[in-house]
């Protein structure tokens, strides 16, 4: 995969390029939770913790139409 990456970053492709060679760079970061069996291969941590802070009290709370 990785040879197929190189071959479209360096085609010059709009859009794709780019991408590609971000995937790249990230590389190895990507691939941690294959070597290191405590890193959780999602998210979703990450998302639970953005979550409690974006609704502290509750979404129906931050949402509610009453003043």
């Amino acid at each position: 995969m990785k040879p197929c990456l190189q071959r479209a970053m360096n085609a010059n492709l709009k859009y794709v390029s780019g991408s590609c060679e971000n995937l790249l760079a990230h590389w190895d970061a990507m691939w941690t939770f294959v070597e290191i069996t405590a890193v959780d291969p999602t998210n979703n941590h990450a998302e639970r913790e953005l979550r409690r802070r974006t609704f502290p009290r509750g979404p129906d709370e931050v949402f509610s139409l009453e003043p």
